[in-house]
């Protein structure tokens, strides 16, 4: 099996960040909303009675899981029924896969209902082997050929069927036209997932279906958009593009065995060719019409500047003095080994990386003026750009019922309800604590911390703030915290990021801390519970606990998992104000809660502003203007020209966190008392992270449950 399609080394990296290149500090409040779900609460009207209930107390009607066999199977009371009184069963039997809502109701000898038991019996099919093996080769076909993907998802690649593959960085190949093999090649693949019966699929495998069913049809609607290669591919972009990423990625890179330190070298060398090729994809890109800007450009010179300045007068860049400690930290190698690997290391860093920086330089200035100023916009100046910008939303959203325009109304109302609770709460500080400026504001936020301490330190406190929302991990990982290289961190609004770790590894895992932000505390210990516990890297390693194929732990939907890390941060904050009782702390964490639940949603608005009713940076203004926020040019060109870099990825954060937020309210709402926060974020993370649209029904099915076992009704 082939896949033809592109594989876009950021997948692998979960929260690769904002990467603006500055804070744009006067954003601090945008807003919620609570979303009006069409679920009632109904109360049980169970037939008054003047038995003592004690008498019923040693039954029970327990919820039950079984693989379907061919035979008839059934829930039960468990207990013995008092004498004089009889049970009557609805709904309590099934043979085939499903979900059976039984009641068991207690008559007594009039055949009046004395008590009534609720529970589910649920029917699962077993495994379909033969879609078994079709999922281990798909698995195969996703990974082989990428010896980054495979050497970071993979400890031991052989115990998965995968091979050793040649250590090369991405380069970019010009050439005929492949899109027309590409989408005949996808649509035999749709044709041959499609031969297989779902109704015979067990839960864990329809998982699977689905997610492997939208990538190929995403995949396939892809390249039916002419030049899509130039339209999305970002070798280029202000942030660093591909260069910048190429430290990141070594830097995750494990040695396990000689040939791991072999690839790292491998890798160094091919960059020179690499990074020289993307002068060749700048050339074409304006040659069909698509040249970037001079912003874009400048950004990437001077990231390219930096690099070359580091060495600079008999410098060194950081990596060289990273790969070589990694190098030495091994103990599969010779003290003779190490010196050569080094070396060598060492030697082409200095000469085919740097070589491969310079002529991208070159090239980059080579490029500036070709576009012009009134047709920057990227995707939204493009012909097909609208329709480029809404198949890359509804596939990062993953809702079978996405429409644009509720997902825009959608959004304006949330911001303009949620407007006045964070302004509320910024009120609230100003005339408490003669607050007269942002950067007032900013000494308040930082004498104020959540907790003071080390990053390893904080990592404790998360733990034990994560025992309050999710269940405890099988296995307990160390958790490694390191520093970003300074050049990275230049250019990078993220504050830290978590790369996932290999399948079969449960030992160790790493977070990388942006050391520009280390002085927020709050800032700091909120994207460590983002990235770390319990966001990304909890949800990851308790996805690899679950009976899951391996397909559905690395083919992630990036919405899902940003929205259940930015749920996190918000019951970090509830945590705070729930274990303090000092005034003006409560107070400020308030503030903290409702700027982060109504982060992201003003970019989540104007970047589909810019993409789908091409709005500039005038526009920006004017909105910003409306809506109380700093409206000078400056900072709307600079949210402007992040956004149209990045379109559409805001929306896993400001939608994913209003999804999640939203699921957890009407849940709320609908259980009251009965409401269990472990045991809601169990569930919402019992698939992995699967697109919105499984998660929502993956949450009814609960909610039907719940429901039924209580008396209640759901719609």
């Amino acid at each position: 099996m082939t896949l033809f399609i592109n594989k876009k080394i950021y997948n692998i990296l979960i929260y690769r960040g904002e990467k603006m290149k500055k804070n744009i500090k006067r954003i601090m409040l945008t807003l919620f909303l609570i979303l009006g779900f069409s679920s009632y609460l109904v109360s049980c009207t169970n037939q008054e009675s003047t038995i003592n209930p004690e008498i019923f107390d040693h039954l029970s009607f327990n919820d039950k899981s079984v693989v379907c066999d061919g035979t008839s199977h059934s829930i039960l009371l468990e207990g013995e029924v008092p004498e004089g009184f009889t049970v009557e069963y609805t709904n309590n039997t099934g043979i085939e896969s499903g979900e059976y809502y039984s009641i068991a109701d207690i008559k007594d000898n009039h055949g009046n209902i004395v008590k009534s038991y609720r529970a589910t019996l649920s029917l699962d099919n077993p495994d379909n082997q033969a879609f078994e093996d079709y999922l281990d080769e798909f698995f195969v076909a996703y990974l082989e050929g990428d010896q980054l993907s495979v050497n970071i998802f993979c400890e031991n690649p052989s115990a998965f069927g995968l091979g050793r593959y040649t250590a090369s960085w991405y380069t970019y190949t010009s050439g005929p036209d492949m899109s027309q093999e590409s989408i005949e090649e996808i649509e035999r693949m749709l044709v041959e997932l499609a031969n297989y019966d779902v109704s015979k699929l067990s839960q864990r495998q329809l998982i699977a279906y689905h997610q492997i069913e939208k990538f190929l049809e995403y995949q396939k609607e892809t390249y039916e958009i002419k030049d899509i290669d130039f339209i999305k591919n970002h070798y280029v972009d202000q942030f660093g593009g591909y260069v910048a990423d190429f430290g990141t990625y070594m830097e995750a890179y494990t040695l396990r065995e000689k040939a791991d330190v072999q690839d790292i070298l491998d890798f160094i060398v091919s960059t020179e060719e690499a990074f020289s090729s993307y002068v060749t994809y700048l050339e074409d890109k304006v040659e069909a019409g698509y040249p970037l800007s001079n912003y874009t450009l400048n950004e990437m010179q001077n990231y390219l500047d930096d690099v070359l300045a580091s060495i600079e007068n008999g410098g060194r860049y950081y990596l060289a003095d990273v790969l070589e400690a990694k190098v030495d930290a091994v103990e599969f190698l010779s003290a003779e080994e190490k010196s050569s690997f080094k070396e060598k290391i060492s030697e082409a860093i200095s000469t085919e990386f740097m070589n491969g920086v310079k002529v991208l330089r070159e090239g980059v200035v080579s490029q500036k003026g070709k576009l012009t100023q009134s047709k920057e916009g990227y995707w939204a100046s493009y012909a097909n750009g609208q329709q480029v910008y809404e198949l890359e939303l509804g596939n990062l959203l993953g809702l079978d019922d996405f429409n644009i325009d509720s997902y825009m109304e959608e959004l304006t109302t949330s911001f303009a309800d949620f407007n006045k609770k964070a302004t509320k709460a910024l009120e609230t500080l100003i005339r408490n604590y003669q607050i007269g400026s942002m950067l007032e504001l900013e000494l308040l936020l930082s004498k104020t911390a959540v907790f003071n301490g080390t990053p390893d330190e904080m990592m404790d406190y998360l733990r034990e703030f994560a025992k309050t929302i999710v269940p405890s991990l099988k296995t307990n990982p160390n958790i490694t915290i390191k520093e970003m290289d300074e050049a990275s961190a230049k250019v990078s609004n993220a504050v830290a990021y978590y790369m996932k770790s290999a399948l079969d590894n449960d030992k160790q895992e790493f977070i990388t801390l942006n050391p520009v932000s280390k002085g927020d505390m709050n800032n700091v210990l909120s994207t460590l519970s983002h990235e770390g516990y319990p966001g990304h890297l909890y949800a990851y390693c308790f996805s690899k606990e679950l009976n899951l194929h391996n397909i559905s732990k690395i083919m992630t939907s990036t919405a899902h998992g940003e929205g259940w890390a930015c749920y996190v941060q918000q019951k970090l904050y509830e945590y705070a104000i729930a274990n303090t009782t000092n005034k003006k702390s409560k107070e400020v964490f308030e503030y903290l809660y409702y700027s982060q639940l109504s982060g992201h949603f003003l970019e989540t608005i104007l970047d589909a502003k810019i993409h789908c009713e091409g709005w500039k940076a005038s526009d920006i203004s004017k909105f910003m203007k409306q809506n109380g926020y700093d409206d000078s040019l400056s900072t709307a060109n600079e949210i402007y020209n992040l956004l149209i870099e990045t379109p559409a990825s805001y929306a896993a954060y400001g939608y994913g966190k209003l999804f999640f937020y939203n699921l957890h309210e009407e849940a709320k709402g609908i259980l009251g008392d009965n409401y269990n926060e472990i045991e809601f974020n169990t569930m919402l993370l019992s698939k992995g992270w699967t697109s919105l649209g499984e998660l929502k029904e993956t949450y009814t099915t609960y909610m039907k449950k719940k429901c039924h076992k209580l008396g209640l009704q759901f719609e």
